[in-house]
């Protein structure tokens, strides 16, 4: 696991749960911690009211992503956290499915757009910012 990683999978934390693209944010391996960003579609994104949040989005293609079905939007306005071992375990089980990795010039924007974010709290920003661990190698 890499921040950066886009996997897909059931994320029971969304209202509904449902399945949805992510990206691996932050890690931190001390306090079990794994922040996610969210994908979604154009008009899910556009629902947002506030135009600052709302500019706080990496735009997603898909002749750079095949594996988006439409043009989509990377939600860097917050964040999702998440424990470390439930995430490794639902990738080990089949239940997030790794399906490419940023470019890097839509890293480094969800990089800075969360950590200009007010809806990311300091704790989580020092996390963003790679301040701790982030690699995790699988056996």
């Amino acid at each position: 696991m890499e921040v950066g990683e886009i996997y897909y999978g059931h994320l029971s934390s969304m209202d509904p749960p449902k399945n949805k693209f992510f990206v691996l944010a932050g890690i931190e391996l001390n306090q079990n911690i794994v922040l996610l960003a969210i994908v979604g579609s154009e008009l899910e994104m556009a629902a947002i009211k506030s135009r600052d949040l709302r500019n706080m989005m990496v735009g997603m293609d898909v002749s750079d992503y095949a594996c988006l079905r439409h043009t989509s939007k990377l939600n860097c306005s917050k964040v999702v956290n998440k424990e470390l071992t439930e995430v490794q375990s639902h990738i080990n089980s089949g239940q997030f499915t790794k399906k490419g990795t940023l470019r890097t010039i839509h890293k480094k924007k969800m990089i800075e757009f969360l950590l200009k974010s007010p809806r990311v709290s300091p704790a989580y920003k020092d996390i963003i910012k790679g301040e701790t661990p982030t690699l995790i190698e699988f056996k």
